[in-house]
């Protein structure tokens, strides 16, 4: 099963006993393996789930999520270093397999060659690929990751999954990198706010908002924090100017607050501190796990 770590399988940061009981009843339920990920790539957030795997008997296959493009020096945040950082501290944290969990499918074909061969020198584990064809290069991202030697791959039938109305490769992934579930789900949002006929707009700003919050790894819960903010800051005609002036009398949407709050994590270089100050006005940030401070 897939589990997102201190969100188990919902939207919110959880206390850690919880976490704990999910996870012992999944595992007398049948599971076997659990792919252990955080939707900003925080590690701390992950501990407790992967002890409480290996505690169960059963296998903690912990992911990195890949964001960015490793390919592109201008974009410096996220480099193969940091991949095999993350990798080597989560070999350390007790993980039995290291999952790549590509859900956007920005991972390029010459990317996935050098990552795999990378992480393949950085640790012992073996190495899971899991990405989306949205760019309709799937295939040949496999194909290079088989190359450098990757141990498995994730594969899935297309053909009956088109509740998004995206019939055809869309290269348009690496400029929005919006995972696959969140596109679908910001969509109906769209529509239901009354932006449907605006869905171009809303797929532009969902980029520019992420610049905005610092270039931040986009994956269930944080993706869709991006999402409602997206939506907010077209329905008030925000830009990345304004937002500075006008956001000081206005009140947030509350999963961007909570994000800018530390509730679902800490994210890779902190948060931007001016547009923290913006959106949290008189709120306290925190910056330890979540589930130390929530109630059993």
């Amino acid at each position: 099963m897939l589990l997102r770590g201190a969100n188990a399988v919902g939207y919110k940061n959880y206390p850690d006993n919880l976490i704990r009981e999910f996870i012992k009843e999944s595992a007398n339920a049948g599971v076997d393996v659990f792919r252990i990920f955080d939707s900003l790539n925080w590690i701390k957030g992950m501990e407790i789930a992967i002890d409480e795997v290996r505690q169960t008997g059963k296998i903690a296959e912990a992911a990195v999520c890949y964001t960015g493009d490793i390919l592109d020096d201008s974009r410096a945040k996220y480099t193969v270093q940091y991949y095999k950082d993350m990798a080597k501290e989560l070999e350390a944290q007790g993980a039995h397999i290291l999952a790549i969990k590509d859900m956007a499918g920005l991972l390029k074909p010459e990317a996935a060659y050098r990552l795999v061969s990378e992480l393949k020198d950085a640790t012992n584990l073996p190495i899971h690929l899991h990405t989306h064809d949205t760019s309709g290069n799937g295939i040949y991202t496999y194909a290079k990751a088989i190359e450098a030697g990757v141990d498995i791959i994730d594969t899935a039938l297309g053909s009956i999954d088109f509740e998004s109305g995206m019939k055809s490769p869309h290269s348009e992934i690496y400029v929005h990198e919006m995972p696959g579930g969140q596109y679908s789900n910001l969509q109906q949002q769209a529509k239901a706010v009354g932006l449907g006929d605006r869905w171009e707009e809303v797929k532009k700003m969902y980029s520019r908002v992420n610049m905005l919050f610092g270039d931040i790894v986009k994956v269930t819960p944080s993706s869709k924090v991006v999402g409602d903010m997206a939506l907010f800051m077209v329905q008030n005609d925000l830009n990345e100017e304004n937002i500075y002036t006008r956001g000081l009398s206005i009140d947030f949407p509350d999963s961007v607050v909570e994000l800018f709050q530390g509730y679902l994590g800490q994210v890779h270089g902190g948060f931007p501190q001016e547009l923290q100050k913006v959106i949290l006005k008189d709120k306290e940030a925190i910056t330890v796990r979540p589930g130390e401070l929530l109630e059993p």
